[in-house]
């Protein structure tokens, strides 16, 4: 069964994240985008999270996984010295 909403993919992802980071209930959650004039139950909040965060995470793993494999073997993304190593000049 294919889920369809009306609401764009950046609203959905917005209202994904936002229990994470301000620690809302998913009623509170529903309550605030109501103040900004968007319609949205709990119910399905509840539904996005089930479905789309487990892809969601898979995603950010990947694009971490491939942000270490940038880095050069050895290299420090802050720049510290190495001790007895000489900085490059």
């Amino acid at each position: 069964m294919a889920y369809r909403t009306c609401l764009p993919k950046d609203i959905i992802v917005f209202v994904m994240f936002c229990p994470l980071r301000y620690r809302l209930t998913l009623r509170s959650l529903s309550k605030r985008m109501a103040l900004r004039g968007i319609e949205v139950s709990h119910e399905a909040i509840r539904d996005w999270e089930a479905k789309l965060l487990p892809i969601m995470g898979e995603a950010l793993r990947k694009r971490q996984l491939v942000r270490r494999r940038d880095l050069p073997e050895g290299a420090w993304p802050l720049g510290l010295p190495l001790p007895g190593h000489r900085s490059g000049g």
